[in-house]
């Protein structure tokens, strides 16, 4: 099993290598000819254009952004879990199904059909863009959690209850201990969902409230590589600090 194991990251291995590779000659890469074996100029010109043009204070604000979507898409998917674990199988089965029907459902025909409700509520647009951003990246985060939940079993909820502890108690003593693991997890789904997000922006802010996926779609339909390398190396640079930072603090949070 282990020669297996090895194997299949040897071989997986140059597939990741080879893309992150390109993308990190290509951010200095300004010209590179077919006919030519190697690249012959070479510039830092891709970077100093992302700072120089504040793209990055919107690379920063995305990743707040998806960060709170993150956080909050985790709380509801704990409440959801929670109250599921407390119900009858049938129940909780009809309503764990109804919380997956986001994935379902594509992403256009929902804009299409908040965007005329949002207009009629008058609502501000990043309010409006928070809450669809939530509604597609709980079903991940609940996904995630409630495995966790069903690997804690019901015992624990009887356990609690006969010991006088009230459900709040429960959750914050009991529960978040004991589904600690599964919250990075949930995290990342979230996170990777609501950071990628680019035509609920498009259609919903109105071009008035700008991710980073919007600045990049420009630079991936011109043949400016060197631009678009950068970019692209910048957004998932910044999504692995992102995550690891949260990694490691969910290490060393202690409930």
């Amino acid at each position: 099993m282990k020669i297996f194991a090895s194997l299949l990251k040897f071989i997986l291995f140059p597939f990741f290598l080879l893309p992150g590779l390109s993308l990190f000659l290509w951010s200095y890469i300004t010209v590179w000819k077919f006919e030519d074996w190697y690249p012959k100029q070479f510039s830092g010109k891709g970077f100093y254009y992302f700072f120089s043009s504040g793209d990055y204070k919107i690379l920063i604000y995305t990743c707040i952004f998806s960060c709170i979507v993150a956080v909050v898409s985790i709380v509801l998917a704990i409440l959801a879990s929670s109250g599921l674990m407390r119900m009858n199988t049938r129940l909780a089965t009809k309503f764990e199904g109804f919380l997956y029907l986001p994935l379902l459902f594509p992403v256009v025909g929902i804009c299409m059909g908040m965007h005329r409700l949002f207009l009629s509520a008058s609502a501000s647009s990043i309010i409006n863009i928070f809450i669809m951003h939530v509604y597609f990246s709980i079903p991940y985060a609940f996904m995630v959690i409630y495995s966790g939940y069903k690997e804690i079993g019901r015992k624990w909820f009887l356990i609690s209850k006969n010991l006088g502890l009230t459900n709040v108690q429960t959750l914050i003593h009991i529960e978040l201990s004991m589904i600690k693991e599964y919250l990075y997890s949930a995290f990342l789904f979230a996170f990777s969902v609501s950071y990628g997000q680019y035509y609920i922006n498009v259609f919903l802010g109105e071009y008035e409230d700008i991710n980073f996926s919007m600045v990049i779609a420009p630079y991936l339909q011109t043949s400016n590589r060197n631009i678009g390398a950068v970019y692209i190396l910048m957004y998932l640079l910044m999504g692995y600090v992102v995550t690891s930072f949260v990694r490691k603090g969910l290490k060393k949070w202690k409930v």
